[in-house]
Parts: C-alpha cells; sequence; structure tokens
C-alpha cells in the first residue's frame, strides 16, 4: 500500500482515495442534515398525533415542550448510532444486544418493512417501547447484555419525563428512525445504511445545531392537525445560518490556545508538573452552540499531554488520548448558551467525543450552563450596595451597608460552597458512584447554598436594566431577597455557575 506507485496521481493513489473519503463524508453529512430535519419532524408529529397523548395542538407552551422533548430523543438516537458504529455498546460483543436489543437491529428490521412496502400501524406504540427499554438499560447499565452505564442524564427519565409520560406511534417512528439511519446519496439508487464512524463529532454537531433555528407551527387541515418547522422568520428549511468551517476552528484554537499551553510547559520543572499544570488551563466559550471549539480544544490540548508522554497508570497506549480527553472536559472545558437545548447538544458533543467503554458519561452540569454570558454579578459586587443604576460609589455608601462580606453566615457559606467545588472538581469521575457523588455534591451547592446568594446577585444585576434601588434600602432588600424569589432577574435568563 505504501509503495512508491502509491504516491503517483492516478485513480487509486493515496490522495485520490483520501479526497474521495472526503467527498463521501461530506455527501453523507450533507444528506444527513436534510433528513435530519425531516426525522425532528416526523418525530413531533408522533408526539401531536398519538390519541392517548392529548396534547394540544394550538397551544405555543405543549409545542415548545414537544419541540424540546422530540430533540431530546433525536440526541439519544445519535448518540446510540454513534456508539454502536465504534462498538462502544456491544453491537459485535453480546449476540443477544446485537440482535435483540440494539437500535442497528430495529433499524434493519425498519428498512425490511418499508423497502416491501409495508408501513406500521400508527396507532402502535411497539417501536416507543423498544427504544425505552434500551434507554432504560443504557441509564443505568446492564451486564448480562454487556452495556456499561452511560448515565450523565442524556438518558436519566426523571429529567426528561415528558418522554417517559407520551409516545410516538410506530407508524412516525418509522420513519423518523430510517431517516437518520439511511440515504440514498452518492449515486446509489437504493438507500443504504449511513456508517456513523465515517461523521465527526463536530460534523454531527453542526448538522444538529441547524435544528436549533426553529420552532414548531401547526396547520389545520380537514384530517386533523400538521406540524411545521419554521425559523424565527417565518422560513422552512433555512439556508441562512453559517456556522464556522472546521478549518477556521482548528486555526483558532491552535492561535489562542495553542501559545497558553506552550507558555505552561515552558514553566514546568518536570514532565509530571506539566500534566498538573495544563490541566489547570481553563477553556471558555461564552457562546458555546453545538460545542465546536470545546470538542476541538479538547482534542488539541488532549494530544498536546499525549506527546509529553506520561503515561497515565493503568491506561493502554491505545486508549491513551481518549483518557486524557476525559481529563481535559472534567478539568479544563467551560461553555454558556442562552439555548438549553444547545447546552444538551454541546454536552452530547463532547461525550461523543470522549466516550469510553466501561466508563461513565462525564458529568459536566457544572461546566457547561444555561444563561445569558454578558449579563451577571461577580461575587466581589455584592459586598457594596448599588446606586440605583448598576454603578458603585463606595465613598457613598455608608459602612453599616458594605456589610455582607462581614456577615459570618456569608463567609460559612461560600467557605462551604467552595469546598463542594473542590470535591466535584478533584473526583476521579472514573465511575458510576463517583460521577453520581459529582452530580449530588454539585446539587447541594446549588440548592443550599448559592440559591440563596444567587438571588441577591439577580436583584443587583436588575438594577442595571430599570429598577432603581436606594442605596439605604440595599441591605434590608437583600435580607428580603433570600426569603423571597426575585421574579425579575431570573426573565433576564440570568448566567450563574
Amino acid at each position: 500500500f505504501f509503495r512508491r506507485a502509491a504516491f503517483d496521481q492516478h485513480p487509486l493513489s493515496i490522495a485520490a482515495i483520501l479526497k474521495e473519503s472526503i467527498d463521501y463524508s461530506q455527501g453523507i453529512s450533507d444528506a444527513l442534515k436534510k433528513q435530519v430535519y425531516e426525522s425532528l419532524r416526523h418525530v413531533a408529529q408522533g408526539f401531536l398525533d398519538y390519541p392517548s397523548n392529548q396534547l394540544t395542538p394550538d397551544d405555543p407552551t405543549t409545542l415548545k415542550e414537544i419541540y424540546d422533548n422530540s430533540l431530546i430523543l433525536l440526541y439519544r438516537l445519535l448518540f446510540i448510532l454513534y456508539a454502536e458504529a465504534r462498538n462502544l455498546l456491544p453491537i459485535y460483543d453480546s449476540d443477544l444486544y446485537s440482535e435483540d436489543y440494539s437500535l442497528r437491529s430495529m433499524t434493519q428490521a425498519i428498512a425490511r418493512d418499508l423497502d416491501a412496502g409495508r408501513t406500521l400501524r400508527s396507532v402502535g406504540t411497539r417501536l416507543y417501547h423498544y427504544l425505552k427499554e434500551l434507554f432504560g438499560y443504557i441509564n443505568v447499565g446492564d451486564p448480562p447484555l454487556k452495556i456499561s452505564t452511560f448515565n450523565g442524564g442524556l438518558f436519566d427519565p426523571q429529567r426528561h419525563d415528558f418522554l417517559e409520560k407520551y409516545a410516538i406511534g410506530d407508524a412516525r417512528l418509522q420513519q423518523a428512525i430510517d431517516m437518520l439511519a439511511r440515504t440514498d446519496t452518492n449515486g446509489h439508487t437504493e438507500r443504504h445504511f449511513i456508517d456513523y464512524r465515517d461523521l465527526s463529532v463536530r460534523n454531527l454537531g453542526t448538522i444538529y445545531e441547524g435544528l436549533l433555528e426553529y420552532h414548531l407551527e401547526t396547520i389545520q387541515a380537514k384530517d386533523g392537525w400538521t406540524i411545521d418547522l419554521l425559523n424565527d422568520k417565518g422560513e422552512r428549511k433555512a439556508t441562512g445560518s453559517y456556522y464556522t468551517p472546521d478549518f477556521i476552528v482548528k486555526y483558532i484554537v491552535d492561535q489562542t490556545v495553542g501559545p497558553v499551553l506552550q507558555r505552561v510547559v515552558a514553566q514546568a520543572a518536570s514532565d509530571k508538573s506539566n500534566v498538573e499544570a495544563l490541566l489547570t488551563i481553563k477553556v471558555l466559550d461564552p457562546s458555546m452552540g453545538s460545542g465546536h471549539f470545546l470538542v476541538e480544544a479538547t482534542e488539541y490540548i488532549a494530544r498536546f499531554l499525549v506527546e509529553l508522554n506520561v503515561q497515565p497508570e493503568g491506561v493502554t497506549k491505545e486508549a491513551e488520548l481518549v483518557y486524557w480527553k476525559r481529563r481535559v472536559v472534567q478539568s479544563c472545558i467551560y461553555g454558556v448558551d442562552l439555548n438549553p437545548l444547545a447546552v444538551e447538544l454541546a454536552k452530547l458533543s463532547l461525550w461523543l467525543s470522549t466516550v469510553a467503554k466501561d466508563r461513565p458519561l462525564s458529568f459536566l452540569d457544572h461546566h457547561l450552563r444555561t444563561g445569558n454570558s454578558l449579563i451577571g454579578t461577580r461575587l466581589a459586587d455584592l459586598a457594596v450596595a448599588p446606586n440605583g443604576n448598576g454603578k458603585i460609589k463606595k465613598q457613598e455608601v455608608p459602612r453599616a451597608q458594605l456589610s455582607l462580606f462581614d456577615d459570618e453566615a456569608f463567609r460559612q457559606s461560600m467557605t462551604l460552597a467552595v469546598n463542594l467545588m473542590w470535591l466535584v472538581e478533584d473526583s476521579p469521575a472514573q465511575t458510576v458512584a463517583q460521577v453520581k457523588e459529582q452530580e449530588q455534591l454539585y446539587i447541594e451547592m446549588r440548592e443550599k447554598l448559592m440559591g440563596k446568594y444567587g438571588k441577591i446577585a439577580n436583584l443587583y444585576t436588575a438594577t442595571r436594566y430599570g429598577i432603581s434601588i436606594d442605596p439605604t434600602l440595599w441591605k434590608p432588600l437583600v435580607d428580603f431577597s433570600i426569603s423571597m424569589d426575585s421574579q425579575s432577574a431570573n426573565r433576564r435568563d440570568l448566567m450563574r455557575w
């Protein structure tokens, strides 16, 4: 294969084969981009149509709920398609899983039915219950099927109770799944299965990110309600969205993250201290979308760590890159986005990039947050009363008002919060129990501690948006806000770590 002739310019040269491979992947991506849109429409229509759901077709809140959960369902299917293609789910290790429980087995059965002209019944839910059973095994693991636990929240029934409560009829779900599993691109006259091994995580993220532009609208017809996907301009399948090309993302990461890594290793005394110092770097994308930049930054830092030749204990050479990717995501990667579904998609992108056999999905709730990264209040600001327009003039504020940091309960709360976050960050997160502990510690910190003082930060931030507060009233309002919700600021989707 690597003889001299292989590098000559002819139809079977390495360059030609590489070009064919790239063109094939691009063709698959372009086709999948269109089909994912149709798949989402089938899923949403399926939830609306299924009689037992009794969902209101012209209620905006209901339509938003259908849309959000339809996307979560597609995220789950994407994860499974990718994991099975790479044998992260036991498609080649367990005949029982492969033949009776896998998504691949379902897609093959669906393909046989559709190719034979057999459409399943719209009132049946056999396919949906098959998927729910598979989701449950993935969420908690199943040793007899050789399924590792892939928790992290994506498959958690408590987080997505809509998917537990409602169902999709077989006819719609049959079409939706086939749209994700097969394509007729690149001149093929028959539909063929997509090999998800050929698609990069960043490419998949970009495909799904395009769905975030839309919302559902319904049109009443003689035979019922029809769902349509429209963007904010009322357009279907808009092509006006542009995402940063992969080569530009790589260049940005190289030019921004690269110099930081070089400076860190230049100051370290040994390879081991290099690793420790590199894992203290923080990379933040304040408007992360599908996590394209964060996935590339993770890959870049992980490869840099591999090149240091510090072999992690108990990790094989083949698994070293994935190990460092997981460590980088746990220690270095942060992101914010206004759209909660974008946050979930960024989590999915990072999970696909770092997923490993026999390892749980990383806990990411404390690193990837929903909110407005341009609006907020620093902890230090809370010690001083605002002057009504959000500006601080310490000399005009009586000493009695500079009391929050002097409050013993506040200091104890913040000390406890910091200690809990250290426990979250220091966890090796190598087992399901350790990841669950991270989640519980973070929930405890936010609910019992940050929730109370977060209301004060909300109140402070609200002064910058038309709410005037007399500085002399700051302390009474602080006391009141601790016991009451500050609803005005919450409407701004304020960002809280």
